[in-house]
């Protein structure tokens, strides 16, 4: 079953099976080593990538068309001049020739082999992507916006923008009681609400779904326009490296242009296509995910102006990104919220928020997060005069490792040490074309199954309803992440009845509700979360003894605000 017989893919599919003892009988065709001095790439910046025998990153026994396969990557990885190229032919590479999905090598002499390849794999593409981003933003990208970028924006000129992958989505029974509510929401503050069903630019083709085998998670192979009979080749050959037939590699390796390994299904990686369509027509979109609620006594006030009042009466322009801040311990960024500005920058924002959905592992939120870094680490490389600014740092760790699982965890870890270097800590940030919008004052995107792991669908723990005499937190924004579409549903439904006294059922928008009494006392609204610092007390008095100081900062416990003279 290694090949295809008819050879109608145009390419050989190797079958043998011969195994190879050690290094001493290398198959036919594989030289042993591809060489430490390899052609340069061709462009000034670019340096050869050097690469280990490919017999010591395998098992010894392999047969040989397991080694022509991870030939046929490394190959291909030794001189790859983009970072999707790099990812794509890296990332397959571990997660069929790595160790056990999840587990350790056999040998310390493989170990050691593919972590010289990842120490050079990650050196390549950092230097790529930070010669990319600075080319693109270094002689456009200004800190300060031009004269007419300068004007706050007005609601009436605002869209309150949702996506999905088909305008149906929006009518399915356990999204569209979710579409009412923020619909009534836009009615009532005279903003344009736009429902953008249209998809992703690029039709993509489903090919395999993978529950957990690599990549953290269930993963997703994907066809990006595949042409006229080749949907046919793609399916033979992802069914091939399924199956562990490991000799289809040398032909998956030559489909990097179209084939896709996704962290999630691309149907959900709209929203940066949906937000360029109508950024154009505004002054300002504000994207929501579908499964969001904003608390309805909030009306009276309007999130646009929340969103901008704190920067207006500081005296400075308003940003051109927002997304809601965060601290060490919890999801570094969620795309269940962003904000841009019609800017120069924004713009230059989605472009490269865009360019990320062809990489290897892609998915929208760990895209977000990455060009975050990209343009405040570029503004702080303008204000500094080049003293310090982001060279992709982080960018390695939204691949697979070497055991063919994304460390997400360690991305989001370096994602708050580099931002609190270019920018200061949590709600200290200084970017001023990024907002990051403190929870403290205004929560936009409050996530209960981020911050209170283990709710079990219970609003009281999720700390939206009184819990062990201690009061409801009051976000602004509750996003419903995590859970059923059902469940979802059900939790949200229960929300605005015993919060607010308002059915989710009802086909009509309720009238406005007076506003809740919040911390800040009667007649003063609060729409921001004290999250943070029951997450600290709470592992404070779970912990048993004495507790480290990392372990404080994963707590929150180490993000106060600094005490200021009045």
């Amino acid at each position: 079953n290694g090949a295809l017989g008819n050879n109608t893919l145009g390419v050989a599919i190797p079958h043998w099976s011969t195994p190879v003892q050690g290094n001493a009988s290398p198959c036919t065709g594989v030289p042993q080593y591809l060489g430490m001095h390899l052609q340069k790439l061709g462009t000034p910046n670019s340096m050869s990538l050097k690469v280990p025998a490919v017999h010591a990153l395998l098992s010894v026994g392999s047969p040989c068309s397991v080694v022509h396969g991870a030939y046929a990557f490394l190959a291909r990885l030794a001189n790859c001049s983009t970072v999707q190229s790099c990812s794509f032919h890296w990332s397959f590479l571990a997660l069929f020739f790595g160790a056990p999905a999840g587990g350790l090598f056999e040998t310390d002499v493989r170990r050691d082999a593919w972590q010289a390849l990842w120490i050079e794999v990650c050196g390549r593409m950092r230097k790529l992507r930070s010669r990319d981003v600075w080319g693109l933003l270094g002689s456009r990208l200004s800190p300060f916006g031009g004269p007419r970028e300068r004007k706050a924006p007005a609601e009436r000129d605002s869209v309150l923008l949702l996506c999905g992958h088909s305008r149906k989505f929006f009518e399915s029974a356990f999204v569209a009681p979710f579409v009412r509510q923020l619909r009534c929401y836009a009615g009532y503050r005279g903003m344009r609400f736009v429902l953008d069903g249209e998809g992703q630019p690029v039709r993509h083709v489903i090919l395999a779904q993978v529950p957990g085998n690599g990549v953290s998670g269930t993963h997703f192979w994907a066809a990006r326009d595949p042409g006229v009979g080749s949907e046919g080749p793609l399916r033979c050959i992802v069914d091939g490296m399924l199956g562990r037939r490991l000799g289809y590699a040398a032909a998956l390796a030559d489909w990097e242009d179209v084939l896709g390994l996704y962290f999630d299904h691309p149907e959900k990686q709209t929203k940066v296509w949906a937000i360029m369509r109508h950024l154009a027509q505004s002054s300002f979109v504000l994207y929501f995910d579908v499964d969001m609620t904003i608390r309805p006594d909030s009306v009276r006030h309007g999130i646009v102006n929340l969103l901008v009042e704190a920067e207006l009466a500081a005296g400075r322009r308003p940003s051109d990104v927002y997304a809601r801040d965060s601290w060490p311990g919890t999801e570094c960024v969620n795309s269940g919220f962003i904000a841009l500005r019609n800017t120069r920058a924004a713009w230059l924002f989605l472009e490269l928020w865009s360019e990320k959905s062809t990489w290897a592992s892609a998915w929208d939120q760990s895209a977000l997060a990455e060009t975050i870094l990209e343009v405040v680490g570029a503004e702080m490389r303008k204000l500094s005069g080049g003293t310090y600014g982001y060279e992709s740092q982080c960018l390695p760790y939204l691949f697979p490792i070497s055991n063919g699982l994304v460390p997400y965890r360690m991305y989001c870890d370096c994602w708050q040490a580099i931002l609190g270097d270019l920018s200061g800590p949590f709600g200290q940030r200084r970017s001023r074309i990024v907002g990051f919008v403190n929870p403290e004052r205004l929560d936009v995107n409050y996530v209960p199954s981020d911050l209170f792991n283990g709710h079990g669908g219970d609003l009281s723990n999720m700390r939206l309803l009184p819990r062990a005499g201690q009061p409801a937190l009051d976000p602004l924004v509750v996003h419903w992440a995590g859970s059923s579409g059902e469940q979802r549903l059900q939790s949200m439904s229960l929300y605005m009845a015993r919060r607010f006294n308002i059915s989710a059922a009802a086909r009509s928008c309720p009238r406005r509700p007076p506003l809740s009494r919040g911390v800040s006392g009667p007649g003063r609204a609060s729409f921001g979360s004290r999250a943070r610092a029951v997450r600290c007390c709470e592992r404070l008095r779970a912990a048993a003894g004495a507790v480290s100081k990392e372990q404080l900062g994963y707590w929150g416990c180490c993000s106060w605000p600094p005490v200021r003279k009045a």
